[in-house]
């Protein structure tokens, strides 16, 4: 037993060196980048998604602005998600809370998964809530109860998603507590949420209700239908995310699974089965996405460490370990010589370019930034330029449903008469907006073969790019009539007189 806690802080330790050498060698994302914007200007709201990463980046960037730092947090999140696996078991068991939480550390998906997004709180504030839920039910606590409540708050305020985990914890009730003390218990839970919901709704009805507009609207595509394509690739996800062995094993034990019902532990089966089953459901007609159940991925190691025995998990450690040795050793291939993976011509060989040599880029635009404001045609590349030039880059045009958060940073008003350097990496997209100024000038930057096409336009016509552009813009923000109508940033500067 003593060789197994230490083995577990081994890897608690070797887990984490690992982590923090990918977190400060691989360059800022483009998401990382838009998130960091936002830290930049703290609100109580953001265009896609609830607030808690801005905060979480604006406390982070009083210390430094280095992405390695800015990053600490994602580091240590499945390191603290492992030891808290570990220390909740080894209760009762301690050399199977070891092995649990060892068994998830070493998890390729929990080596790499060191970006910083709006699931990195989102997943650390859902297993604190289960865990405090678990510790309720164990305990017939009122206390823990509500601190459950208020751990989903915070998950509210990270991401939508976290409304499956409120789900979860009706459908434990409605279960095994269909009574009056049992809905008073969820009423606390519940009770505790409320807050989170109102800023939520306040920000929403007070900004053309982004949130909604983005995250259940203009973001789907409404020809998706029945695919088993997508439901298979769903299946396999979970065999990737767990590893075949483990998998095995899981099938092996379903009925020593099902038994936890009579327990506390129960509640890591609904925190678990619940919104990966609705998820399979999903599936059907829609691609899941990785990240959309790493918050309900730490429940099923919880669940493993009360029914695997030790050889199990011994295997399992020794198979994980070997497949996340190929995933460490790849990714780090990867950071040390990313333009040896891209060629010109691939999708992302100028977003690589841009990342990894943003100085070159800053250089050659260098002698024109006191003159112009900066401005590019793509969200992702504004964001990663945001960061380096340590200035404001706009998007001009259209843009997609994506990351729109611009919209509310940039009042293109007051740029009417002023001189804006648009850059991308396509010729055409940058000179179609020629029209929208007085005069231009053209320029052309090429770094390890990639091409960026620069315009240099001076005096911008606002109106025209109004009736242009914004007018085009106009499709993200129709706004449903159900919804009742409070303020709009969008329709309040440049379509005053218009309804919404």
């Amino acid at each position: 037993m003593l060789g197994t806690q230490k083995a577990f802080y081994g890897f608690l330790i070797a887990t984490l060196i690992i982590k923090l050498g990918f977190a400060y060698t691989l360059p800022i994302t483009t998401d990382e980048a838009y998130f960091y914007i936002w830290g930049i200007a703290p609100d109580y709201g953001y265009y896609d998604h609830p607030p808690m990463v801005g905060w979480m980046f604006w406390l982070l960037q009083h210390v430094s602005h280095d992405i390695g730092w800015l990053r600490t947090v994602s580091v240590l999140l499945t390191t603290i998600i492992g030891f808290g696996i570990y220390k909740l078991i080894s209760r009762n068991n301690p050399e199977m809370g070891a092995l649990a939480g060892s068994l998830y550390m070493i998890m390729p998906v929990n080596l790499y998964g060191i970006l910083i997004s709006t699931d990195t709180t989102l997943v650390l504030w859902m297993f604190f809530s289960v865990v405090s839920f678990y510790l309720a039910v164990e305990r017939e606590s009122k206390g823990w109860f509500a601190m459950a409540g208020l751990f989903l708050a915070l998950a509210v305020l990270s991401k939508y998603f976290s409304v499956l985990l409120g789900f979860a914890y009706l459908v434990y009730f409605l279960i095994f507590e269909r009574n009056g003390r049992g809905f008073f218990k969820l009423f606390i839970v519940y009770l505790m949420v409320v807050p989170a919901l109102a800023i939520q709704l306040v920000w929403n009805y007070d900004h053309c209700w982004g949130n909604y507009m983005f995250n259940f609207v203009n973001r789907h595509d409404r020809s998706s239908g029945f695919s088993l394509y997508t439901f298979f690739g769903y299946m396999l996800m979970w065999v990737y995310l767990l590893v075949p062995p483990i998998v095995y094993y899981l099938y092996k034990r379903r009925k020593d699974i099902l038994s936890l019902r009579e327990g506390p532990e129960r509640v890591f089966l609904i925190a678990y089965f619940v919104p990966v089953l609705l998820f399979q459901a999903l599936a059907l007609v829609k691609v899941i996405g990785l990240h959309w159940v790493l918050g309900f991925y730490p429940f099923i190691f919880l669940i493993m460490a009360h029914v695997f025995d030790r050889k199990q998990f011994k295997t399992s450690i020794k198979v994980t370990l070997v497949v996340s040795l190929i995933h460490v050793a790849a990714f780090a291939a990867v950071i040390a010589k990313p333009m040896a993976f891209v060629e010109p011509g691939d999708r992302y060989y100028h977003e690589v370019v841009m990342g990894t040599q943003p100085e070159v880029f800053l250089d050659a635009i260098e002698e024109y930034r006191d003159d112009y404001s900066l401005a590019t045609t793509s969200y992702s590349v504004a964001a990663v330029m945001t960061y380096h030039a340590g200035e404001n880059v706009s998007v001009i045009g259209k843009g997609s449903s994506h990351a729109r958060h611009d919209d509310i940073m940039t009042d293109f008003r007051k740029l009417d008469g002023r001189n804006i350097l648009i850059f991308y990496e396509d010729r055409e997209s940058v000179e179609r907006f020629a029209p929208m100024f007085e005069t231009v000038d053209s320029k052309e930057v090429t770094i390890e073969g990639a091409s960026f096409y620069i315009l240099l336009g001076q005096g911008f016509k606002y109106e025209d790019y109004r009736d242009t552009y914004l007018e085009q813009v106009k499709m993200y923000y129709q706004i449903p009539k159900l919804l009742p109508k409070g303020q709009c940033y969008f329709y309040d500067r440049y379509f005053p007189d218009e309804a919404y």
